[in-house]
Protein backbone atom coordinates (compact mmCIF):
# COMPACT_ATOMS: atom_id res chain seq x y z
CA UNK A 1 0.00 0.00 0.00
CA UNK A 2 1.04 3.59 -0.64
CA UNK A 3 1.04 5.77 2.49
CA UNK A 4 -0.86 9.06 2.01
CA UNK A 5 0.75 12.45 2.70
CA UNK A 6 0.68 12.96 6.47
CA UNK A 7 -0.03 16.70 6.28
CA UNK A 8 -2.99 16.18 3.96
CA UNK A 9 -4.41 13.46 6.21
CA UNK A 10 -3.95 15.70 9.25
CA UNK A 11 -5.91 18.48 7.52
CA UNK A 12 -8.58 16.00 6.42
CA UNK A 13 -9.18 14.66 9.93
CA UNK A 14 -9.37 18.08 11.56
CA UNK A 15 -11.29 20.10 9.01
CA UNK A 16 -13.84 17.46 8.01
CA UNK A 17 -16.43 17.55 10.78
CA UNK A 18 -19.67 16.46 9.08
CA UNK A 19 -21.58 13.45 10.50
CA UNK A 20 -20.13 11.11 7.87
CA UNK A 21 -16.59 12.49 8.25
CA UNK A 22 -15.08 9.14 9.21
CA UNK A 23 -16.64 7.52 6.14
CA UNK A 24 -15.13 10.22 3.89
CA UNK A 25 -11.73 9.86 5.52
CA UNK A 26 -11.85 6.07 5.23
CA UNK A 27 -12.89 6.13 1.58
CA UNK A 28 -10.14 8.56 0.57
CA UNK A 29 -7.47 6.66 2.48
CA UNK A 30 -8.57 3.34 1.01
CA UNK A 31 -8.61 4.63 -2.56
CA UNK A 32 -5.22 6.32 -2.25
CA UNK A 33 -3.57 3.38 -0.50
CA UNK A 34 -4.68 1.12 -3.33
CA UNK A 35 -2.04 2.86 -5.47
CA UNK A 36 -4.46 3.96 -8.19
CA UNK A 37 -4.47 7.64 -7.25
CA UNK A 38 -1.74 10.30 -7.21
CA UNK A 39 -0.67 12.61 -4.38
CA UNK A 40 -2.12 15.53 -6.36
CA UNK A 41 -5.47 13.78 -6.51
CA UNK A 42 -5.36 13.07 -2.77
CA UNK A 43 -4.51 16.67 -1.90
CA UNK A 44 -7.29 17.96 -4.16
CA UNK A 45 -9.85 15.66 -2.59
CA UNK A 46 -8.71 16.61 0.91
CA UNK A 47 -9.00 20.34 0.25
CA UNK A 48 -12.40 19.93 -1.38
CA UNK A 49 -13.71 17.76 1.47
CA UNK A 50 -12.37 20.15 4.11
CA UNK A 51 -13.74 23.21 2.32
CA UNK A 52 -17.17 21.69 1.81
CA UNK A 53 -17.33 20.58 5.45
CA UNK A 54 -16.42 24.05 6.74
CA UNK A 55 -18.89 25.69 4.34
CA UNK A 56 -21.73 23.40 5.41
CA UNK A 57 -21.05 24.07 9.08
CA UNK A 58 -21.19 27.83 8.46
CA UNK A 59 -24.28 27.58 6.25
CA UNK A 60 -26.17 25.39 8.70
CA UNK A 61 -25.24 27.47 11.76
CA UNK A 62 -25.53 31.07 10.57
CA UNK A 63 -26.25 32.61 13.98
CA UNK A 64 -23.29 30.77 15.48
CA UNK A 65 -21.14 32.01 12.59
CA UNK A 66 -22.16 35.63 13.17
CA UNK A 67 -21.47 35.22 16.87
CA UNK A 68 -18.03 33.74 16.16
CA UNK A 69 -17.04 36.66 13.92
CA UNK A 70 -18.26 39.22 16.46
CA UNK A 71 -16.49 37.48 19.32
CA UNK A 72 -13.33 37.05 17.25
CA UNK A 73 -13.21 40.67 16.18
CA UNK A 74 -13.81 41.79 19.75
CA UNK A 75 -10.75 39.85 20.87
CA UNK A 76 -8.81 41.02 17.82
CA UNK A 77 -9.44 44.67 18.65
CA UNK A 78 -8.80 44.20 22.36
CA UNK A 79 -5.54 42.31 21.83
CA UNK A 80 -4.02 43.44 18.53
CA UNK A 81 -4.77 47.13 18.30
CA UNK A 82 -3.14 48.07 21.63
CA UNK A 83 -0.04 46.10 20.59
CA UNK A 84 0.17 47.97 17.28
CA UNK A 85 -0.37 51.31 19.05
CA UNK A 86 2.40 50.56 21.54
CA UNK A 87 4.75 49.49 18.75
CA UNK A 88 4.02 52.67 16.79
CA UNK A 89 4.70 54.79 19.88
CA UNK A 90 8.07 53.09 20.44
CA UNK A 91 8.99 53.26 16.76
CA UNK A 92 8.21 56.98 16.55
CA UNK A 93 10.40 57.65 19.59
CA UNK A 94 13.30 55.60 18.26
CA UNK A 95 12.94 57.16 14.78
CA UNK A 96 13.14 60.67 16.20
CA UNK A 97 16.22 59.68 18.17
CA UNK A 98 17.87 58.15 15.07
CA UNK A 99 17.16 61.28 13.03
CA UNK A 100 18.72 63.40 15.75
CA UNK A 101 21.88 61.26 15.78
CA UNK A 102 22.14 61.08 11.96
CA UNK A 103 21.83 57.26 12.11
CA UNK A 104 18.43 57.21 10.52
CA UNK A 105 17.94 54.83 7.59
CA UNK A 106 14.97 54.10 5.32
CA UNK A 107 15.40 50.44 6.26
CA UNK A 108 14.55 51.23 9.85
CA UNK A 109 11.33 52.88 8.67
CA UNK A 110 10.51 49.86 6.51
CA UNK A 111 11.33 47.06 8.92
CA UNK A 112 11.45 48.49 12.43
CA UNK A 113 7.70 48.59 12.94
CA UNK A 114 7.10 45.13 11.50
CA UNK A 115 9.94 43.49 13.41
CA UNK A 116 8.68 44.94 16.65
CA UNK A 117 4.93 44.60 16.23
CA UNK A 118 4.25 41.50 14.11
CA UNK A 119 5.47 38.80 16.56
CA UNK A 120 3.30 40.36 19.28
CA UNK A 121 0.34 40.69 16.92
CA UNK A 122 0.72 37.07 15.81
CA UNK A 123 0.62 35.97 19.44
CA UNK A 124 -2.51 38.05 20.05
CA UNK A 125 -4.15 36.57 16.94
CA UNK A 126 -3.33 33.02 18.04
CA UNK A 127 -4.88 33.75 21.44
CA UNK A 128 -8.03 35.14 19.83
CA UNK A 129 -8.33 32.06 17.59
CA UNK A 130 -7.90 29.80 20.62
CA UNK A 131 -10.66 31.65 22.48
CA UNK A 132 -13.05 31.54 19.51
CA UNK A 133 -12.56 27.78 19.23
CA UNK A 134 -13.07 27.26 22.96
CA UNK A 135 -16.22 29.38 22.99
CA UNK A 136 -17.73 27.49 20.03
CA UNK A 137 -17.01 23.85 20.93
CA UNK A 138 -19.71 22.36 18.67
CA UNK A 139 -18.19 23.77 15.45
CA UNK A 140 -14.75 25.12 16.42
CA UNK A 141 -12.91 24.66 13.11
CA UNK A 142 -15.57 26.22 10.90
CA UNK A 143 -16.01 29.20 13.22
CA UNK A 144 -12.27 29.83 13.47
CA UNK A 145 -11.90 29.54 9.68
CA UNK A 146 -14.64 32.10 9.14
CA UNK A 147 -13.11 34.48 11.65
CA UNK A 148 -9.64 34.05 10.11
CA UNK A 149 -11.06 34.69 6.62
CA UNK A 150 -12.66 37.95 7.77
CA UNK A 151 -9.31 39.10 9.20
CA UNK A 152 -7.55 38.13 5.98
CA UNK A 153 -9.94 40.18 3.84
CA UNK A 154 -9.77 43.18 6.16
CA UNK A 155 -5.98 43.25 6.45
CA UNK A 156 -5.33 42.85 2.73
CA UNK A 157 -7.94 45.46 1.82
CA UNK A 158 -6.32 47.84 4.29
CA UNK A 159 -2.88 47.04 2.88
CA UNK A 160 -3.97 47.69 -0.71
CA UNK A 161 -5.73 50.92 0.21
CA UNK A 162 -2.54 52.09 1.92
CA UNK A 163 -0.51 51.38 -1.19
CA UNK A 164 -2.87 53.41 -3.39
CA UNK A 165 -3.05 56.31 -0.94
CA UNK A 166 0.71 56.42 -0.41
CA UNK A 167 2.46 55.21 -3.58
CA UNK A 168 5.70 53.44 -2.63
CA UNK A 169 8.00 55.54 -4.81
CA UNK A 170 11.19 54.98 -2.81
CA UNK A 171 10.32 51.59 -1.36
CA UNK A 172 12.10 48.52 -2.83
CA UNK A 173 9.80 46.02 -4.46
CA UNK A 174 11.23 43.22 -2.31
CA UNK A 175 10.22 45.09 0.84
CA UNK A 176 6.65 45.44 -0.41
CA UNK A 177 6.45 41.74 -1.21
CA UNK A 178 7.73 40.71 2.21
CA UNK A 179 5.44 43.12 4.02
CA UNK A 180 2.48 41.84 2.01
CA UNK A 181 3.34 38.25 2.85
CA UNK A 182 3.72 39.14 6.53
CA UNK A 183 0.03 40.05 6.65
CA UNK A 184 -0.77 36.37 6.00
CA UNK A 185 0.70 35.65 9.41
CA UNK A 186 -2.35 37.10 11.15
CA UNK A 187 -5.04 34.74 9.80
CA UNK A 188 -2.56 31.87 9.91
CA UNK A 189 -1.88 32.59 13.59
CA UNK A 190 -5.64 32.57 14.23
CA UNK A 191 -5.93 29.15 12.59
CA UNK A 192 -2.98 27.82 14.59
CA UNK A 193 -4.53 29.05 17.84
CA UNK A 194 -7.92 27.62 16.93
CA UNK A 195 -6.47 24.25 15.93
CA UNK A 196 -4.50 24.03 19.17
CA UNK A 197 -7.69 24.58 21.16
CA UNK A 198 -9.51 22.00 19.04
CA UNK A 199 -6.73 19.45 19.56
CA UNK A 200 -6.68 20.13 23.31
CA UNK A 201 -10.44 19.75 23.49
CA UNK A 202 -10.34 16.43 21.60
CA UNK A 203 -7.59 15.18 23.91
CA UNK A 204 -9.59 16.05 27.02
CA UNK A 205 -12.68 14.34 25.60
CA UNK A 206 -10.67 11.21 24.80
CA UNK A 207 -9.18 11.19 28.29
CA UNK A 208 -12.61 11.53 29.91
CA UNK A 209 -13.97 8.69 27.82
Amino acid sequence: MTAPPKTATWILRRFTTCPDAEVIVGDLLEEYESGQRSRTWYWRQVLVAAGVSVWKDIRDHKLLAVRAVVVGWTFYILFSFPVVGLARFVIDGVTNWLIGTAWYSIWWELWGFFLLSEPLVYSACALSGWLVARLHPTRPIAMVCLYAASIFLFEYAQHLVGLFQHPPIAVPASALVVRTVLVIGRPVSILVGGLSAFSANRSSVTTNV
